[in-house]
């Protein structure tokens, strides 16, 4: 079964490994910079910005057409459920695949250095590392790529005002100076501060602005999605998918510029502002700019005075959270992880 772009966009986790097209995406949504194959796939997608799409009611995600959310829907039925892990799959092909990750099979074979593959797509991937071929070309530059999805990252070079993640930020909090891409976002967050109809997570008092948000973090205590390595929990099974690179080493982002590799596209995006120059997070008082958002709270704290982390100890409260750490560890720990190789003595930094 192949996969359309539309299944990339909901969200799943399935459609990079099943999905067996591997076409040029020529079509860019001029609103959230996504790339596809052609203009009625495009026509499509631009449904979940207008609001023309079908929602799952269980899990919010949504969907440009009503066969694929049928699919989906299928992983919240069970109906493709595999008997050896538990896990639901959107169809009787793609659980087929997914059953090949516990009995080992891997049927498609390079006729080359007789390397096995899961998949046709991952052979074909694959092939090319013998045959030098780089069909996927960069519409601005020419710089040429194996996978289409290695030409997906690098065009967010020359697509910067389009990328989600890097929309100016020019609505500002006054009480504790973070910024935000909309003033209904500056909103939602100000209730946190007025407690004024903010959720509440009875476990541990944690306040968020929306119910959503409060769901999503309830998923840590219920243990929804949990690692099977470390045990450690996360809000959605996105972030559980990520995490486990931790443990398989696996980073499937690669820099065009220099080849160092990155286990999500966010910190490819920002490793990338080292060859570019880009600081697109500028401070509305001085003028400073920043790399990366957290960097440009942590300066607003300069202008507003705030000194939001508090030592429990003490009581003593700092602007940045790294001021409050290094507190701790001088103050309140006899922690002392660096030794000197001659006497043995121990320090809190390094550097002393």
């Amino acid at each position: 079964m192949c996969y359309t772009d539309d299944n990339i966009e909901d969200g799943s986790s399935d459609v990079g490994e099943y999905r067996c097209d591997d076409k040029p995406r020529p079509y860019m949504c001029t609103v959230c910079g996504k790339w596809f194959t052609t203009n009625k796939i495009l026509k499509r997608h631009l449904k979940l910005h207008s609001g023309e799409s079908h929602t799952c009611y269980q899990c919010g995600k949504c969907f440009t057409s009503y066969s694929y959310f049928m699919q989906h829907f299928n992983i919240h039925s069970g109906k493709y459920r595999c008997s050896e892990c538990g896990k639901c799959c959107k169809s009787k092909d793609v659980l087929s695949i997914h059953k090949r990750t516990h009995s080992g099979e891997k049927p498609f074979e390079c006729n080359v250095c007789s390397k096995r593959f899961t998949t046709a797509t991952s052979l074909v991937v694959h092939n090319r590392i013998h045959t030098g071929e780089k069909p996927y070309k960069c519409s601005v530059c020419s710089k040429r790529f194996r996978q289409n999805n290695n030409l997906l990252v690098h065009s967010r070079i020359h697509s910067d005002e389009h990328r989600r993640a890097d929309k100016p930020r020019p609505y500002m909090c006054t009480v504790c100076g973070k910024c935000f891409k909309t003033k209904n976002i500056l909103t939602q967050h100000l209730k946190l501060h007025s407690r004024e109809d903010s959720h509440t997570c009875t476990q541990c008092g944690k306040c968020f602005s929306s119910y959503k948000s409060l769901m999503q973090h309830v998923n840590i205590h219920s243990s929804k999605y949990k690692c099977s390595e470390c045990g450690r929990c996360c809000q959605t099974k996105r972030d559980l998918t990520i995490h486990k690179r931790v443990h398989s080493g696996e980073k499937p982002f690669e820099c065009c510029v220099c080849s160092k590799r990155f286990t999500t596209a966010k910190q490819l995006d920002v490793h990338g502002r080292i060859h570019t120059g880009e600081k697109p997070y500028k401070s509305h008082v001085c003028d400073r700019a920043f790399t990366v958002p957290s960097s440009l709270n942590s300066h607003m704290s300069v202008h507003t005075a705030e000194k939001p982390y508090r030592c429990p100890a003490c009581n003593k409260s700092y602007s940045r959270l790294s001021y409050l750490q290094k507190h701790k560890r001088h103050v309140h720990s006899n922690v002392r992880p660096h030794h000197c190789p001659y006497c043995g003595v121990g320090f809190v930094e390094k550097s002393r």
